[in-house]
């Protein structure tokens, strides 16, 4: 790729908005640029071989078996390939909608049918045809030469003669079926590039949309799929409920009308707090997610985030984190070095032990920087109960694949260790404890509230809402609540709502037996 398409990339890269376009970025940057440097860099020893094979061995024949014979063979091609063309599956279609639905056996089948059996076997006939259908004019020679008195007649005359015309026409029919091979192997190889052709074209259509998505991103252009009607208004789930003063003098004060997501973008303002107004949430494919959120968290708000896959609850977070743009409203977030994310797999990078727990600072920025030493490090292991690591692997400064050291528990320890390190306002911790013992879970939780750590939580385990005190609840249909979080009234109405449902589900059967 050019510097141009290297700038586009680095430059929309640092700008923070690497974002989802009509296809999966990460996947044609990772697979079909690779694909299509591949098909281009071999296209060119795969067909200049075979072309001159064809223009050498096809001067070769011309010159031995005359221009009538070469026709018949352009004929056989021709027919051959127009087959191919005619049986052969879009590829090219296929490959831009990135699966060729495993087609290349139907292919091939063809291709071998066509080529291998029914193009050789015509190439032989056309080559054997003047052994079998000429006859041999022996008689007529000798009985010229005899009239004539050109040479006299013997009785092994007629018997020698037939022998040097017999083995003067095998000899040329080894030798023109070689070349006929060896032409036949160079025209083969040259239509079998014909899929390689479709293919790359494939290819270079992904790339080249790649490359304009970049470009439209480094200009500020960015289309996206059209607001439907998702849900209708539920009494429920609708306009968020900010239960604090601020937040809801905040939303009043500076409601805006709707943002033209197609010519504007939202703003993002640095504050010590979180509040989302009117920022629309959208899904890697373009669909609108949510055409409006609007919420407030200050510090201390603990809020538990749920709903099911695909509401926008991770796209939101990447809003906040900066990985997504705004599209629209004003959201208010912190500097980057106050949020900290814990996903469900935490990233282990390359390096020591010590780089695991302190990542992404340094050795020196944490001597210097935070003043913290390993004793302290080793201080924050004996709260999550991983203190024994570092014997056991071998100290501080060992370096090894820590991904495929530490087990699924121990990589989410040494995460929430990353996060008592760094001390962040605000934490996101996606299923971040889903690997770890309830009692484990208890501890981190408890000891990221006493150091004053607000976070946000996405976690369906019932047993951490004691440590929330708001609930961002999406319904997967376009609508959400926000609401102060009431852990007893909570676990209640979720009885009394499982009481319900199994009376109903009772009542449909004896209705369903009955009737």
């Amino acid at each position: 790729m050019d510097a141009n398409s290297d700038s586009c990339h680095f430059n929309q890269q640092l700008a923070g908005i690497f974002t989802a376009a009509s296809f999966s970025t990460i996947s044609v940057i990772a697979v079909d640029v690779q694909k299509f440097c591949h098909s281009l860099a071999v296209l060119y020893s795969n067909l200049a071989k075979p072309i001159l094979d064809c223009i050498v061995y096809n001067t070769m024949l011309y010159r031995r078996v005359g221009v009538e014979t070469l026709f018949a063979i352009s004929a056989i091609i021709q027919l051959s390939t127009g087959m191919l063309r005619a049986l052969t599956p879009p590829f090219g279609a296929l490959v831009a909608q990135e699966q060729k639905l495993e087609l290349h056996v139907f292919y091939g089948m063809i291709e071998d049918f066509v080529i291998k059996y029914f193009w050789g076997a015509a190439g032989l006939l056309v080559c054997a045809a003047p052994v079998f259908a000429t006859r041999i004019p022996i008689v007529s020679e000798i009985n010229k030469g005899s009239g004539s008195g050109s040479f006299a007649l013997t009785p092994n005359s007629g018997i020698k003669m037939a022998g040097d015309v017999v083995g003067s026409r095998a000899r040329d029919f080894v030798t023109n079926r070689r070349i006929l091979l060896s032409a036949s192997d160079a025209v083969g190889r040259i239509i079998y590039m014909y899929k390689e052709i479709v293919l790359l074209s494939g290819y270079t259509l992904r790339v080249s949309d790649l490359l304009q998505v970049l470009e439209d991103i480094d200009d500020s252009k960015f289309v996206k799929a059209r607001i439907g009607e998702k849900s209708q208004e539920n009494p429920k789930y609708g306009a968020s409920n900010t239960d604090t003063d601020i937040g809801k003098s905040y939303l009043k004060e500076n409601s805006e009308p709707k943002v033209d997501l197609l010519s504007e973008r939202g703003k993002i303002i640095n504050s010590d707090y979180i509040l989302f107004n009117k920022v629309p949430i959208y899904s890697p494919t373009g669909d609108v997610l949510l055409k409006e959120l609007s919420f407030a968290v200050f510090p201390g708000m603990n809020t538990l985030v749920l709903g099911p896959n695909g509401c926008g609850k991770s796209s939101m977070f990447r809003i906040l984190g900066g990985l997504w743009p705004v599209y629209g409203g004003i959201l208010h977030r912190p500097s980057v070095d106050k949020i900290f994310y814990l996903p469900q797999r935490p990233y282990m990078c390359s390096g020591t032990l010590r780089d695991q727990v302190i990542y992404p600072h340094s050795k020196f920025e944490m001597l210097e920087e935070k003043n913290i030493t390993d004793d302290d490090l080793l201080k924050i292991l004996d709260i999550v109960q991983l203190k024994s690591i570092v014997s056991r692997e071998g100290g501080w400064d060992s370096v090894k694949e820590w991904r495929d050291c530490l087990s699924g528990g121990d990589m989410q320890r040494i995460a929430m260790a990353r996060l008592f390190y760094h001390k962040p306002k605000f934490a996101i911790m996606d299923e971040c404890t889903s690997a770890v013992s309830m009692e484990i879970e208890r501890i981190m939780y408890a000891h990221s509230s006493d150091l004053g750590i607000t976070m946000l939580t996405v976690s369906h385990r019932q047993s951490l809402w004691k440590y929330h005190n708001h609930i961002l609840e999406f319904d997967g249909q376009g609508g959400y609540i926000f609401t102060k979080l009431e852990p007893e009234k909570r676990i209640e109405y979720l009885m009394e709502k499982h009481k319900l449902e199994e009376q109903t589900k009772l009542y449909e059967d004896l209705e369903e037996r009955l009737g």
